[in-house]
């Protein structure tokens, strides 16, 4: 079954505040960031009890390293949660997704969700968008996801079109993406 839209909300701000921290990790102000670092997890603990809930041991823990001690490979990894953010916020009807050549603006991820705003309203108000429109997106995302990996290993073209309306291991559509 889907999860509640509480819940998807939860996830999306466990999504953000760990982009976010790992931004820290890159401004060159220690001490202003190392107060931002807490009271992000002050908002998280007091505000957003449903983000707390949704953290990975793993996530909480790399929310609680002071600034200036994650890993190149950790701050890479957590910056491109952004990305799945952004989904979760257009899923719960928050914002337009930008297209899928354009990088997602993690700021705009945030303000979408009401991210550290106290008190934290958005999940008691939070609904999410027809299963039928979440279903066709994600077809949609499936279908470049592939046709990507499939390029990329042998980098011949094809009648992607025709490829999409006849597939029979999953549905794909091409709503949204931009054939030439």
């Amino acid at each position: 079954p889907a999860p509640e839209a509480r819940r998807v909300t939860a996830r999306c701000g466990a999504l953000v505040a760990l982009a976010a921290r790992s931004l820290l990790e890159r401004s060159g102000t220690p001490a202003s960031d190392e107060a931002e670092r807490l009271g992000m997890l002050g908002w998280i603990d007091a505000s957003a009890p449903d983000v707390a809930a949704e953290l990975e041991p793993t996530e909480r823990a790399l929310l609680e390293q002071p600034v200036g001690s994650l890993s190149k490979v950790q701050v890479r990894d957590a910056s491109w949660l952004v990305e799945p953010a952004a989904v979760l916020a257009w899923s719960l009807g928050r914002m337009d997704l930008p297209a899928y050549d354009v990088t997602v603006d993690g700021e705009r991820v945030a303000r979408a969700i009401g991210f550290m705003d106290a008190p934290w309203i958005v999940p008691d108000a939070a609904t999410l968008r027809d299963r039928g429109e979440i279903e066709d997106a994600w077809a949609s995302a499936r279908a470049l996801h592939w046709r990507l990996r499939q390029w990329d290993g042998d980098h011949k073209p094809m009648d992607f079109a025709r490829f999409v309306a006849t597939c029979a291991w999953a549905p794909l559509n091409t709503k949204g993406l931009a054939l030439w």
